[in-house]
């Protein structure tokens, strides 16, 4: 198989950048009003349909019940996994026209609310017959909201009796809504910041950092960067992790510490897929959230 783009699985597919761009103020602001857990389940499932429906199909093209095609059985990214609130929804069609027609089709015409994230090919051996099948597939990624993860739409598709069959896929992952006591709110006196980036995953030798922080410009655009954060994705560790080629040997710790005598500690873990903990005055914070991109963004405020 040939992929441009080495997958990462994690119950959804997680893009490193999300929740880079929260804006300022409203990370300074503190918890948002209104999240609930039943209304981000809904929203995925609302956009996870919503994707499926995007689907670019030209005319003639024939809903299938069942994968048309063998090779179309499963999905190249592995799987399925299909829960109240990881989400995995799949549709096949048949389409008059040749897999290159398809592919100059779908160049034309590919979903405008969504950006191209990669590509893959292959061939696979039919037991049977004997034969090889062929296959290409296009990914794109949506948007992230506080209500749900990166969502993820996988186009496959092979010769089919003379036309094209074709699998498309969407994973979506609904988010905890973030806890309003795990923000950090009010006038701070101090921040400490921990940096323990590894060279060796085993001894644990590499670059450490410590540093505290009283500069009112550090100190909020640190605040910023914690309280920007978002939920984490809702069945944790639920999903199926199909290669981790970035591996974080990075842990950073973060301690706001509070004029008015509250503590606040969060500790992104290192590891294949990073996750967040929060503990206020030693009092552990659930649910976790959502780390993508947190430890830049301490570690280019830190430097």
């Amino acid at each position: 198989m040939n992929r441009d783009k080495a997958p990462i699985r994690r119950g959804v597919v997680r893009s490193l950048a999300a929740a880079a761009c929260v804006l300022l103020a409203a990370a300074l602001a503190g918890p948002a009003a209104g999240a609930s857990d039943d209304a981000n389940r809904a929203a995925a499932r609302a956009e996870a349909q919503h994707l499926i429906d995007e689907t670019p199909l030209p005319a003639g093209a024939v809903p299938q019940d069942t994968s048309p095609a063998p090779v179309l059985d499963h999905s190249t990214q592995g799987g399925p996994l299909d829960q109240d609130t990881t989400l995995d929804r799949v549709a096949w069609w048949t389409v008059p026209v040749s897999t290159s027609d398809y592919a100059t089709y779908l160049a034309a015409n590919a979903p405008a609310d969504l950006t191209r994230s990669g590509s893959a090919y292959g061939t696979v051996t039919d037991g049977h017959a004997g034969t090889s099948v062929s296959w290409t597939e296009q990914d794109f990624s949506g948007t992230d909201t506080k209500a749900y993860t990166t969502p993820e739409l996988w186009l496959t598709w092979t010769a089919y009796d003379g036309g094209t069959a074709v699998r498309s896929e969407v994973y979506i992952g609904a988010r905890w809504p973030r806890a309003a006591d795990s923000y950090v709110t009010g006038p701070i006196h101090r921040v400490d910041v921990r940096i323990h980036q590894a060279s060796d995953p085993v001894t644990g030798a590499g670059k450490r950092l410590s540093a505290s922080y009283t500069a009112r410009g550090k100190v909020r655009r640190l605040r910023a960067a914690f309280n920007g954060l978002l939920g984490d994705l809702h069945n944790e560790g639920a999903g199926l992790i199909m290669s981790c080629p970035d591996i974080r040997l990075t842990t950073t710790t973060v301690v706001f510490h509070l004029l008015h005598g509250h503590v606040v500690r969060v500790r992104e873990l290192a590891g294949c897929v990073a996750s967040m903990q929060v503990w206020r005055d030693g009092r552990r914070v659930s649910p976790p959230l959502d780390p993508s991109g947190f430890a830049e963004r301490v570690a280019a405020i830190a430097k």
